[in-house]
């Protein structure tokens, strides 16, 4: 039984005993002995402030107790002017040669099926999921829609299977508002890249928030943000806030798959994610 259901009920326990006729909470009986009266409304009103305390109380926790209930975090995709996915030299089930037996993909790009690809981020985080693979490492690199390097690394793959999130470092020049990138991701399957090595690139634009969008955000948790950025068609800041949220581990599994299901990934709606 609740505190506050408990602290009603000695409320009204004590009402019944101190006035010995009907009345209900919340209205005031006539007081025909002052000071019988007196002791009985004392005893009535620390309960009555211990109640509207742990009304109060009730009502901040139920208040700080977020949209975080809420996990239907979802993707709609913009209605124009979104860059469309390319994939070359690879599918999504693209595997090094040696490793054509194996049933599952070795790497897939955590991107809408039918991709649209915006960010708000100076420096966004790219999320690809790695399988079984013989390859040790992958390639990352981010261009300009012109073809301008920005960015390149090899990045060393884990020893487990599950989402790896790759971050475009701070050092890096910020993306430009309004303009468009390519990123690719290969897997190294020998001693150094090569041209048939499986490839994924995708294309996207980093677009501006609005001062108030900017000052919203500011206000609100991870896994709200990561909601709103699903719902405006922000596929990468969605993803990525999602990937960052501070939940528990059950909240954050129901949020994640809701959002990989809701783009076609559902393949990887279960992986773990890398750290």
């Amino acid at each position: 039984m609740s505190q506050l259901l408990i602290a009603r009920q000695q409320l009204e326990s004590l009402v019944e005993t101190r006035y010995p006729f009907p009345f209900r909470l919340g209205e005031v009986p006539e007081m025909k002995n002052t000071h019988y009266c007196r002791s009985g409304l004392s005893a009535s009103l620390s309960l009555l402030f211990l109640l509207g305390g742990l009304s109060t109380q009730a009502f901040a926790q139920s208040a700080e107790s977020p949209l975080e209930e809420n996990l239907n975090v979802s993707f709609n995709p913009p209605k124009s002017g979104a860059p469309e996915n390319t994939a070359g030299g690879a599918t999504r089930g693209g595997r090094c040669p040696q490793d054509a037996e194996l049933a599952e993909p070795s790497l897939v790009p955590v991107v809408p099926v039918n991709h649209a690809g915006l960010t708000t981020a100076e420096h966004p985080s790219f999320l690809t999921y790695v399988g079984d693979t013989s390859a040790d490492r992958l390639f990352f690199s981010l261009k300009s829609s012109e073809g301008a390097l920005v960015y390149q690394s090899y990045v060393s793959l884990p020893s487990e299977l599950g989402i790896l999130n790759i971050s475009l470092p701070e050092n890096v020049t910020p993306l430009e508002i309004g303009s468009g990138y390519q990123w690719s991701v290969a897997l190294v399957c020998g001693a150094s890249l090569r041209p048939s090595d499986p490839t994924w690139s995708y294309q996207f634009e980093r677009v501006e928030l609005g001062s108030e969008e900017a000052t919203m955000l500011a206000n609100m948790s991870g896994i709200e943000q990561a909601a709103w950025y699903g719902q405006e068609g922000i596929w990468y800041d969605a993803a990525s806030s999602l990937a960052t949220v501070q939940i528990s581990p059950d909240n954050f599994e129901t949020a994640w798959q809701s959002l990989m299901l809701s783009v076609g990934l559902d393949s990887i709606s279960t992986a773990n994610l890398l750290q």
